[in-house]
């Protein structure tokens, strides 16, 4: 079921150990970590400077101030001045100043930012806990890291390299959101798991701008680093964990990567230009797979289910460039082994390979069409209820669900695999609330970040114990959210914070790690080992830090946390390292552990068995290993109804029976009437209940009819195949067979709606039997319209395909204003109102005699003349034409930048199109004289606002540090910027009036 959410979107779910989460909202998309959001982090300590500082015995880290550290990173250059200046001068340059004033900025602001944390802390108070839960003082070991000279870097990326190793890789950079690029770049490495860091800088061309950072899954010594393409287009690798690099030259622009699941050195590679391409020597050498393929949709083939290791499966564009299909192929010889498993084009994005099963799915007339591959088996139309809402995952075990009823989001709790559902009590404490009209809803939103934790956690190593944030009401809200625990799968739950706290999980036996959620500098952590009951905190630093996140070893062995984060907005990096094996005095004994058995609300039967499993007692401060066995027994129970799910075409009955849903035409009973049919029900999957009573959900016999169905045709009622939307059609099904308790008669209308012979009225006539239906359709297209007349003998169909059409009033046609020579571009057009597949286009490209016609909104073309290539597109639908033209400018070389205006510009201005213009010819001239080059040479844009924009382009081939590039790599660690009114230190400041004005 994991592969089936990239196929049909609607439902995010987490397997929790046993516990799977459902949430209806659209899933976050993944995201490295950001200064506030946390998903990587970055160390710069220069060679030479004090580095850290060792604390034991409880002792908080003082972090050292910021001057002082920039004065330590000063005089460890460790290079001469004239080899660090060659080739660096701007960039020390631009370092020194930077330096200063960020001195002078932070020496302005060091009284502001400790008043504003004194009445922060003021505000705030002490940590807040449920009434009796206890909070004391704990003592570990800690230690912190400033990143010196890195304080403009506003991303970073940190990896692990595997488990039982001390190595950690971090990369900082500057990424410029206004020219899309990274400008500089430091790679540091810890071999003691973070106690201390070396740069890496001048074991690489110092010069080198780096921009990601990649390890291998199966040899997590092996990295390889992606060169920012603005400075220099190139990979280095190394085999050793970082003790030495190689780099090669690249002829294109990496986005992404994917690695072999076995095959260390195989890689594939994703360019800008929507290229594939195959390494089998890590990088070095680099061979074209396929073009056109679709972002993300490239999958290395399954060990045991494709002969060769070296296939790969694509969603890419067919050899016409016309058509999406479905390609598989050798790595390295595509062309000559390329096979189209599906017999058709498929929809963009829908291509998923996962384990056994391969999705894809069509969007022709009516509803999408959804086909799967069991095993690499021939495709198979799957068959989905219609008009119902996701449910439920293929897992076995407790199922959590937010649900929208009545303009109300609730969430709901399942022991059944979703066959019945309930709210989630509150917590006793909550007096005042009682079910169903007040209970408690979780937040179910998954991280952006591996390092910043889910809403709700839970993990297979702990059964039973599940931590998440929410609100307790009559709905789930964002406002007054508090932190809640429970230690039997969701019966029960426990208050453990009255805010929302950032958790996870310390070990493998449940112990909890928390901190604060809000967006405020903070000094504590929380640490508890009894399930939450109590908490221990700890003062990690005595300065207070911005966290923007929290790295958590991948092996529990270390036990080593490490906190990163800043002073101010403006502040180095620091990383305080906190030991927490004190915490653990000592091996798991049979004292320290305890049986529990997972019930439903007192039901000992939960999935068809009796499961009893063991876990650490709370408060033992005791290691528990991974592989510790979990579930101690398992005992089968008698079936009841709700080990069984309604079948395809049933429903679930307020009394709880299975009855046919009123679209089902039935599966028919075979041609010689001694088949039975489905009685409605099937063993919900990973059911173990003993099947004493399935023989009551057995399939039934039927009578058999006497002839088959015949001469069945369907028609309009006016003879025509055109309409309208809005408005009523009539269809009419004839057949020879009249109406018996065996007979099924369907008329699906293609657009999702399907009736069946209790809806369709009849009329029968002296030939045939009628049976009629009006329908209207609400939005334009080309419909199948099917009808299916079937009994226990035989069945017979008859379709048609009706236009829903409406004349075009508007056509905008989308183009780019600058084009490469010879570079693919897309040409979209919008038209008005929307006529998908009913209208017409005629592309006529500069003075072709003859247009290209396609049936969609879009044409990919490339230009091979230098100069202005003139587009005009003409749309016909229902007799009337509409026309729209565009002008491209085609050049061998262009620059690009974007402008940005004072918010109050068009305040005080028409803002309108004529005005816009007007604005262009301004701001072309005005940079024609400043750099010195002919209007000729330069193009201007305004986008409307507000805020007021334009994009200039740069049409010769001068050197300019303002040029764009335009990257498609997935958003690495950001600094956490200040919201608008607020200061470095997070205070608040009074907006100052700007004057009208244009910035780069």
């Amino acid at each position: 079921m994991a592969s089936l959410q990239g196929v049909f979107g609607g439902v995010c779910w987490l397997l929790l150990g046993a516990f799977v989460v459902l949430d209806f909202a659209p899933p976050s998309s993944m995201a490295d970590v950001t200064r506030r959001s946390s998903a990587e982090v970055s160390v710069n300590t220069p060679a030479g400077a004090p580095q850290h500082q060792q604390h034991t015995h409880g002792e908080p880290v003082d972090p050292p101030g910021a001057s002082d550290r920039r004065a330590a990173n000063a005089g460890a250059a460790g290079a001469p001045p004239g080899q660090a200046e060659e080739g660096h001068s701007w960039r020390n340059q631009r370092e020194k100043r930077g330096a200063e004033r960020r001195g002078e900025e932070e020496k302005r602001g060091a009284e502001r930012r400790g008043e504003e944390v004194k009445r922060g802390a003021e505000r705030r108070g002490p940590a807040r806990f449920p009434d009796g839960q206890s909070v004391s003082e704990i003592q570990l070991s800690s230690s912190s890291f400033s990143l010196f000279g890195d304080s403009a870097h506003n991303q970073a990326m940190v990896y692990w390299t595997g488990y039982n190793s001390s190595v950690i890789l971090i990369l900082t950079k500057l990424f410029d959101f206004n020219l899309g690029t990274v400008t500089d770049s430091s790679l540091w490495r810890s071999l003691d798991l973070g106690s201390s860091y070396e740069k890496l800088n001048d074991r690489l061309d110092s010069r080198l701008v780096l921009s990601y950072l990649y390890v291998c899954p199966s040899n997590q010594k092996k990295i390889l680093l992606v060169s920012d393409p603005e400075m220099d287009s190139s990979v280095v690798v190394s085999s050793d964990e970082g003790n030495s690099f190689h780099r090669f030259s690249i002829s294109f622009t990496i986005q992404s990567l994917l690695f072999h699941p076995s095959k260390e050195d195989w890689l594939l590679a994703y360019s800008q230009e929507h290229r594939l391409y195959f390494s089998e020597d890590f990088g070095r050498n680099w061979k074209l797979v396929y073009e056109g393929v679709s972002p993300g949709r490239f999958y290395w083939a399954v060990s045991g289910l494709d002969e060769d290791s070296d296939l790969v499966h694509l969603e890419a564009q067919d050899p016409s460039g016309m058509l999406l299909r479905y390609i598989t192929c050798l790595a390295g010889s595509c062309a000559e082994s390329r096979k189209f498993p599906f017999p058709g084009r498929i929809d963009g994005g829908s291509l998923v390979v996962q384990d056994d099963y391969v999705f894809v799915q069509v969007t022709t007339v009516g509803p999408t069409k959804y086909f799967v591959s069991y095993q690499r088996q021939p495709f198979q139309n799957i068959q989905l209820p219609k008009y119902c809402l996701p449910k439920v995952a293929g897992v076995s075990g407790v199922l959590l669900a937010n649900r929208k009823q009545g303009g109300r989001v609730r969430t709901f709790i399942s022991f059944s695999q979703g066959q019945t559902w309930r709210l989630l009590t509150p917590p006793a404490t909550e007096r005042r609330c009682s079910l169903p009209s007040c209970s408690l809803h979780l937040h179910l939103r998954m991280s952006e970040s591996p390092y910043s934790p889910d809403s709700i956690i839970s993990t297979v190593y702990t059964p039973g114990l599940v931590i998440a944030t929410g609100t307790v009401g009559s709905e789930l809200t964002n406002h007054n959210t508090r932190t809640f625990l429970s230690s039997d799968a969701g019966n029960t739950w426990r208050q453990v914070f009255d805010e929302e706290r950032r958790v996870w999980f310390l070990d493998d036996g449940g112990a909890l790690l928390a901190i604060t959620g809000a967006l405020v500098p903070i000094k504590h952590l929380w640490v508890s080992t009894d399930e939450g009951r109590s908490w221990l905190q700890y003062r990690f630093s005595l300065s207070p830090l911005f966290v923007d996140g929290v790295l958590m070893e991948q092996d529990t062995h270390h036990h080593i946390i490490t906190i990163f984060g800043h002073l101010s907005h403006r502040s180095d990096w620091l990383l305080i390292k906190v030991d927490y094996r004190s915490l653990f005095d000592q091996q798991c004994a049979s004292e320290d552990i305890q049986t529990w058995p997972l019930l439903n609300q007192g039901e000992p039967c939960v999935m068809g068995q009796r499961q009893i499993f063991r876990k650490r007692r709370p408060g033992s401060r005791c290691i528990q290993g991974r592989r510790h066995l979990k579930l101690v027994s398992s005992e089968a129970c008698s079936c009841t109804p709700y080990d069984f799910e309604c079948d395809y075409g049933f429903e679930r009955q307020s009394d709880g029976r299975c009855s046919p849903a009123f679209w089902y035409r039935g599966p028919g009973k075979g041609t010689n009437c001694t088949s039975g049919q489905t009685s409605g029900y099937r063993k919900v999957v990973s059911n173990s209940c003993e099947e004493s009573v399935e023989d009551h959900f057995s399939p039934r016999m039927h009578q058999c009819d006497n002839t088959a169905p015949s001469g069945v045709r369907l028609s309009t009622a006016h003879r025509d195949l055109t309409a309208r939307p809005h408005t009523n059609i009539t269809f009419l099904i004839h057949t020879h067979q009249a109406s018996s308790a065996g007979l099924d008669v369907q008329l699906d209308l293609g657009d999702g709606v399907c009736v069946s012979l209790s809806v369709l009225s009849h009329a029968p006539d002296s030939m045939t039997h009628v049976y009629t239906h009006t329908h209207v359709y609400t939005h334009t297209g080309i419909y199948r319209v099917a009808a299916h007349v079937r009994n226990n003998l035989g069945a017979a169909d008859s379709q048609l395909f009706l236009h829903v059409t409406t004349p075009v009033e508007q056509v905008i046609l989308s183009t780019p204003r600058v084009l490469l020579l010879g570079q693919q571009t897309n040409l979209s057009a919008l038209v008005l109102p929307d006529t998908p597949k009913t209208a017409v286009y005629y592309w006529w490209i500069d003075n072709s005699t003859e247009p290209v016609v396609t049936l969609e909104g879009w044409l990919f073309i490339r230009f091979h003349r230098l100069g202005l290539a003139h587009v005009s597109l003409q749309v016909s639908s229902e007799g009337v034409v509409r026309q729209d033209s565009s002008v491209i400018r085609v050049t061998e070389v262009f620059r690009s930048m974007l402008l940005g205006f004072s918010p109050n510009l068009e305040e005080h201005n028409p803002a309108i199109p004529e005005w816009r213009e007007d604005l262009a010819r301004v701001v072309m001239a005005t940079i024609s004289q400043v750099i010195g080059l002919s209007p000729d040479w330069l193009l201007v844009y305004v986008f409307p606002g507000p805020p007021t924009t334009a994009e200039v382009f740069l049409l010769s081939p001068i050197d300019t540090n303002s040029s764009q590039t335009h990257t498609h790599q997935s958003p690495p660690i950001q600094r956490r910027q200040p919201v608008a009114g607020e200061n470095e230190s997070g205070a608040c400041s009074c907006p100052q009036p700007e004057l009208g004005g244009v910035s780069a």
